[in-house]
């Protein structure tokens, strides 16, 4: 689109004898290249030289030495214009565009380090939303008008949308903190219509938990009773390991990726947990294998796949005549059974690996239903007594 000019001999460039050098303020200039024979603009910005053989789109076209092209007329106009606001920077229109949305984000998203799902939905957010709305904008003029259209555009539910607009958010942070642009923009936020719906985790009890076990195969049950017995993410029962099982407790080390592929779990926080009376009853029950993995599907003799909900859970739930996902049936749901038992949500905390109780308030507030329940309760009891 252009070319910086720092290397530039201005010397090609003449003005005409009847015209002279056409100039619309101090910094861009109309002038006529000798060598290419077209007119054209060159602009000296804080030192340095740029020419312009194409701006906005736009490509002088005039050959006539004698007459200046309205058009590079046009762009001197337009390019002083942003230079009398504040705005120019040559950045803006070089022929890469490397501090354009769409050339940018390609790069931060092969920059930046996040987990594989992260990513995953980061890419697909650009795709298919943020490009498409923005295009080649240029990063300095993305402002909060600009994040408030592209915000209400989105035809989707709010977290889908507050997710978007944390994306492009963290994008823009990185720009900051690389020099790219002065300052990350005010985004709208997630108010009125489109606060975000904050659901109470669903979760099921105990004798509903057995229930669905009942359906599985009893060689493929030991896997779900090690979930509901200590909370774990799905896929931290699927790459737990023999050597991670010590004499008074276990630890939670390893978990899966979105390509079935060991990482370290999430925050790369190990996480022990005690070695509980069902937790010595089941290890004891599991017959020993060949693999790392201490559970193994009955059919394949490997560990369990990503597919576990398919092929054990979700057929085993629809005989019970049950719905509910894995991960509400045991973490949820083990996090709520605690509850249900006392009030320390402290020790609920560190029994699911939370980084902050802060977190653990937010998913499961300070008390079980049924805790306020019987408080409540207690009360009336009180006042009726009296």
């Amino acid at each position: 689109m252009n070319q910086t000019a720092d290397h530039i001999n201005t010397d090609a460039y003449q003005s005409t004898d009847k015209h002279g050098v056409f100039t619309m303020a101090d910094n861009a200039r109309v002038r006529w290249n000798v060598q290419r024979k077209q007119w054209s603009v060159v602009v000296e910005w804080q030192g340095k030289w740029y020419y312009f053989s194409k701006y906005l789109g736009r490509i002088p076209t005039g050959r006539d030495k004698n007459s200046p092209c309205p058009v590079a007329v046009r762009i001197a106009s337009d390019i002083n214009s942003e230079i009398d606001k504040g705005i120019f920077n040559p950045a803006r229109h070089k022929r890469k565009r490397p501090l354009h949305l769409r050339q940018y984000s390609r790069q931060w998203l092969k920059d930046i380090s996040v987990e594989a799902a992260t990513l995953k939905a980061y890419k697909g957010y650009f795709k298919n939303h943020i490009v498409p709305a923005l295009g080649d904008m240029y990063l300095i003029d993305i402002n909060y008008d600009v994040l408030r259209r592209l915000q209400r555009s989105l035809n989707l539910a709010n977290k889908t949308k507050k997710n978007i607009m944390g994306c492009i958010h963290t994008m823009l942070v990185d720009a900051r903190r690389a020099g790219h642009i002065q300052q990350v923009p005010e985004f709208p936020g997630f108010k009125g219509k489109d606060a975000i719906e904050e659901k109470a985790p669903e979760w099921i009890d105990a004798d509903t938990q057995e229930t669905v076990l009942g359906h599985i195969p009893p060689a493929d049950r030991f896997i779900f009773r090690f979930i509901f017995a200590t909370g774990c993410r799905v896929s931290e029962a699927r790459a737990f390991r023999w050597v991670d099982i010590k004499k008074d407790h276990i630890i939670f080390r390893v978990t899966f990726d979105l390509h079935d592929k060991l990482k370290p779990i999430k925050n790369r926080r190990q996480r022990l947990f005690p070695m509980t009376e069902d937790l010595h009853q089941l290890f004891t029950e599991i017959p020993r294998n060949l693999t790392p993995h201490v559970f193994v599907a009955s059919k394949s003799g490997r560990h369990y796949t990503k597919n576990i909900n398919r092929d054990y859970w979700n057929p085993a739930c629809k005989k019970a005549g049950i719905t509910i996902a894995l991960n509400n049936a045991g973490r949820h749901s083990f996090a709520n059974q605690l509850l249900e038992a006392t009030d320390n949500i402290s020790l609920v905390s560190k029994a699911l690996g939370h980084s902050s109780i802060g977190i653990t308030k937010k998913h499961y507030g300070d008390h079980s239903v049924d805790s306020m329940r019987r408080i409540i309760d207690n009360v009336r009891d009180l006042r009726h007594k009296k």
